[in-house]
């Protein structure tokens, strides 16, 4: 192991989580979208994402090329992993719910008795350090937008 790796190494091992202030790629199935987002923190991220459309899934690829840099300044436009508060992850529950309440397709209404049984039942999965995804915003960091959806 070379002397850089090795210190490398070191850093990373300082913390809870492998993926800690890392750069990761993330790839449509096609191999047409690639974007790289950071974790902003020690803690986990998804190995599927929606991408910036919304809409196309995106999986975390390429694993050992994973850049560890701690100092890392995003950039206006990027996206970034950060931690979601309990509060709002509630209120991204309640517009989800709200949404598809009488959606075309799975409507939420026909798998809970209320909205605001499907918000309680939801909001329950909520866990300390869960992930969210931001848009650095044009400020710079560490202002960042809402994710879609929110």
């Amino acid at each position: 192991m070379s002397f850089r790796r090795s210190i490398i190494k070191g850093l990373t091992e300082s913390y809870n989580h492998a993926e800690a202030f890392h750069l990761m790629t993330y790839q449509s199935e096609d191999g047409t979208e690639t974007e790289i987002l950071w974790n902003s923190r020690d803690g986990v991220t998804p190995f599927f994402i929606a991408g910036k459309d919304g809409k196309t899934e995106m999986k975390h690829v390429e694993w050992h090329k994973d850049l560890f840099d701690p100092r890392y300044i995003p950039k206006p436009g990027e996206r970034v992993f950060m931690t979601i508060s309990k509060e709002d992850y509630l209120a991204h529950i309640k517009k989800q719910v709200e949404a598809m309440w009488e959606a075309d397709e799975f409507p939420m209404k026909e798998h809970f008795e209320s909205k605001e049984q499907a918000i309680d039942i939801l909001g329950e999965q909520w866990q300390e350090g869960m992930p969210c995804i931001r848009t650095v915003a044009k400020e710079g960091w560490p202002n960042v937008e809402p994710e879609i959806g929110d």
